[in-house]
């Protein structure tokens, strides 16, 4: 008879991380008292990602574990933003102070054997918890030798000299610097470049694998915009990474975050992903200039390009692009003296992802004639095309679609994600007329429901339509349609695929998998 060892070591570890997956948490560790395998893949899972947020028991007991060399293994990822730090405000320099007094009284403790003070007006100041977990966090991480991503947010917290102590050894080559692949930094900019002076500049040679950086700036509401410059020289620290970057991602504000940071920027021989979320808080062309020329810098490798009018972390920054973002990205040649985005030519370019605003491409349309680059001429190897952020009305998709590179006459492009109003009968001719070599279409309808039962009438007639059309020539081989659902989430509209997978002749797969917080199984 098959025990449980054998049964569950029949299927592959991937599927089984499939199926946990789909598992409450609670549900993933009572699985661990079944027999080894599960207790293994359990504490995978439990373990790939450590975590110094809180300074409760949970967490001090998770670094505590970290001294066993078979659990200090399984981490992958660290996750530093401390929120027991936030807020301490003026309150920084008793906690410096406090923590003197406790290190010396531990010095004198170990090496000369003092006694334990007596409770009462002499005794030491009780250790905090945050303390604690901090130096437990220094000590032990040093032995989790497959720690590869590391990512650290950082806004009102406090320095204290036990955090800065937990960043600087983090650099050191006897740590964790010499594995990572990817380095994460949020932050606002007073911080960043408060944690950036912690020898991580001098440090970050050690950082040998170090493959994608990012660096997202936020902004501290309590700090005028006067005040919004990083002071730090990012020119050293880029310096390091030259000929070992193949990934760089930032976020923030033009001015003043990126634009000095842009200008700092060296060329990375080995870049071949670039991602900019900028607010173009403009007033003219000129500040555009540095983005243009740090993508320029990278045509001769850049083969993925993520270029959004908005930032990654919504709720970091408050404002909005202004509408000169649209004239950098269309105009073509040298408008008085500006290098815009148009007047660049990318030959290696597979992959682009372009975020617009709804107000310039739906509501504006006298306002904004044309709000697309010409693909056909930036980007002539285009196969990969996702327009995200922005609702696409009909005649916005005939624009982009007259603008796609083609190779003797006909579109090049396998891969398409957009966001549109409604789907109809009209878009449905013109993908497949105009890029009959699409192997990969996904859509996001804003006006459709999830069911035929609760549709609207656009969408009943959109499904009995469409049973008229036959795509023959259309080589679609992987279909997915979402529309919003009850919890304001994008899911799988089976209906419409299902009536727009009759259209084709061959055999297309429906994606119709999706991941919500509304599913109860997950709750």
């Amino acid at each position: 008879m098959p025990t449980s060892e054998s049964t569950s070591e029949a299927l592959p570890t991937e599927l089984w991380l499939e199926i946990f997956s789909y598992l409450p948490r609670k549900s993933r560790r009572k699985a661990m008292g079944i027999n080894r395998f599960f207790f293994d893949l359990v504490l995978d899972e439990l373990y790939e990602e450590v975590c110094i947020v809180a300074d409760n028991e949970e967490t001090l007991h998770r670094f505590s574990q970290l001294q066993n060399e078979a659990i200090a293994t399984r981490v992958q990822r660290l996750y530093i933003s401390p929120k027991f730090l936030s807020g301490l405000g003026n309150h920084h320099e008793a906690v410096v102070q406090t923590t003197v007094q406790q290190t010396f009284r531990s010095v004198l403790t170990t090496f000369m054997g003092a006694a334990k003070p007596a409770a009462g007006r002499n005794a030491s100041p009780k250790v905090s918890q945050g303390t604690v977990l901090l130096a437990t966090a220094e000590k032990n991480i040093r032995l989790c030798s497959n720690i590869r991503e590391l990512k650290i947010v950082l806004r009102d917290q406090t320095l204290t000299c036990p955090f800065k102590s937990l960043l600087k050894s983090l650099w050191h080559p006897e740590s964790i610097a010499p594995r990572l692949k990817t380095l994460i930094l949020e932050s606002t900019p007073a911080k960043l470049a408060e944690l950036l002076g912690l020898s991580l500049y001098k440090l970050s040679n050690f950082m040998t694998s170090l493959e994608h950086l990012d660096i997202s700036f936020s902004v501290d509401p309590t700090i005028s915009d006067a005040s919004l410059a990083t002071n730090f020289n990012f020119k050293p620290f880029f310096g390091v990474f030259k000929h070992k970057l193949n990934s760089l991602s930032t976020s923030g504000l033009l001015l003043p975050h990126l634009f000095d940071l842009y200008k700092n920027v060296p060329t990375f021989t080995a870049l071949r992903k670039l991602e900019i979320f900028v607010i173009a808080n403009v007033r003219d062309l000129f500040p555009l200039n540095q983005v243009s020329r740090c993508i320029m810098k990278h045509a001769n490798t850049l083969e993925h390009l993520v270029l959004k009018s908005q930032v990654r972390h919504l709720e970091s920054i408050v404002g909005n692009s202004n509408s000169l973002f649209i004239d950098w990205l269309t105009l073509r040649g040298n408008n008085h003296g500006h290098q815009t985005f148009s007047s660049l030519v990318l030959p290696h370019l597979r992959i682009m992802e372009l975020g617009l605003r709804d107000t310039w491409v739906y509501w504006n349309i006298p306002s904004f004639p044309v709000v697309f680059p010409n693909f056909a001429r930036v980007t002539p190897a285009l196969r990969e095309l996702t327009i995200a952020d922005a609702e696409l009305p009909f005649s916005r998709l005939c624009e982009l679609v007259d603008c796609l590179p083609t190779r003797n006459g006909r579109c090049t492009i396998e891969l398409l994600k957009l966001h549109t109003d409604m789907l109809s009968q009209e878009l449905m001719d013109l993908l497949a007329g105009k890029v009959p070599g699409l192997k990969s279409l996904e859509l996001h309808l804003s006006v459709a429901t999830e069911t035929m039962a609760h549709s609207s009438p656009i969408q009943f007639s959109f499904c009995e339509t469409i049973r008229t059309r036959s795509y023959p020539r259309w080589k679609l081989q992987h279909l997915r349609i979402t529309s919003t659902s009850f919890c304001g989430k994008p899911h799988p509209n089976i209906f419409i695929m299902k009536a727009v997978a009759a259209t084709l002749a061959g055999e297309v797969t429906l994606a119709t998998s999706y991941r919500c917080d509304c599913d109860p199984l997950l709750n």
